[in-house]
């Protein structure tokens, strides 16, 4: 009898346990319903405010203004003197009578992309490589993704148990090993929508550290005119 119902107990962990994801977009689809299960990203409406730590300890401060139904983005580094941002297709630098909208365009994306992942690995033009690999990543067993951009080939790890998306690498040159791995630590729960609180930056052919990003604080936000 004992034995009958430790199968019956084995039988019912097993039949509740989550299949084993077939394809890359399972494992994506399992990401964003641990990181967003209420679909938040797409209204996203915040100011971020980090601190980013380089080699010499050294800090530096930076706030972000995300309004993602009003598509505005702005940018704040006092100590850089930097006040720049997009309103719709309009950028604005209040800090300067020069705008290069094309450096906004990329700063904003810089920081909604990398923020925003998983969640934006879902944009149109993603190519994301139906098959993916178990692998490890900083000794965690993980699912591994590859992502292919038009100068930049990217990879994600994801944490095989809860799907948390735990760190990712980018290759400028893959066959020269030359890009950079950033490390995740922690989490941010904002309302719902779970972010990282750390991100560690490293390159990838020497290991070298670069800087840690942390998000500092948080607070809701909405542009107005």
């Amino acid at each position: 009898m004992h034995k009958f119902l430790v199968f019956v107990l084995a039988v019912f962990v097993i039949s509740c346990q989550e299949p084993r994801p077939e394809t890359a977009s399972d494992i994506l689809d399992r990401s964003i319903a641990y990181h967003d299960p209420e679909g938040l990203w797409k209204d996203f409406k915040y100011e971020l405010n980090f601190v980013a730590t380089l080699p010499d300890s050294t800090e530096r401060k930076t706030s972000v203004q995300i309004d993602l139904p009003k598509r505005y983005f702005r940018y704040i580094r006092t100590s850089a003197g930097a006040d720049l941002g997009i309103r719709g297709d309009s950028c604005f630098n209040t800090s300067s009578d020069t705008v290069d909208c094309t450096a906004i365009k990329r700063i904003r994306n810089y920081y909604t992309y990398l923020w925003g992942l998983p969640m934006k690995l879902k944009d149109p033009g993603t190519d994301l490589d139906p098959e993916f690999t178990e692998s490890t990543f900083e000794g965690e067993a993980v699912y591994r993704l590859k992502v292919t951009y038009p100068n930049e080939v990217y990879y994600f790890s994801f944490d095989k148990e809860t799907f948390q998306l735990i760190g990712e690498e980018f290759y400028k040159d893959e066959a020269k090993n030359l890009g950079e791995k950033m490390i995740r630590g922690g989490e941010v729960d904002l309302n719902g929508l779970k972010l990282p609180q750390t991100r560690a930056w490293y390159n990838t052919h020497d290991s070298l550290y670069l800087a840690t990003d942390k998000l500092e604080s948080f607070t809701s936000f909405s542009f107005t005119q």
